[in-house]
């Protein structure tokens, strides 16, 4: 969420400090970025490479993407609502 957040929120500071992240394990990731070569590969028809006009790219399917990346990741839902909450908070704070 963080290159698209870079893109469609205002102010938003791209690995910031204070920006909400998900600890994974070396293999959470490399199971994240599979779905996300997937995802690329059917917006672009590059699994590496591809280039996203993120400002394209909806709330709902960026949603849907983080989701499928938790998924994969084995993410608990609770540390999904945790991050989704902190990350709202963080985008409409003050």
């Amino acid at each position: 969420m963080d290159v698209w957040a870079k893109h469609n929120v205002p102010n938003y500071v791209s690995r910031g400090g204070n920006t909400p992240t998900v600890a994974l394990t070396k293999e959470q990731h490399d199971a994240t970025k599979a779905v996300y070569r997937q995802w690329l590969y059917e917006k672009t028809g590059k699994k590496v490479g591809g280039k996203i006009d993120w400002q394209s790219v909806s709330p709902r399917e960026i949603q849907e993407l983080t989701e499928r990346m938790f998924a994969a990741a084995n993410v608990p839902i609770s540390a999904r609502k945790e991050y989704y909450n902190s990350f709202n908070k963080y985008n409409f704070r003050e």
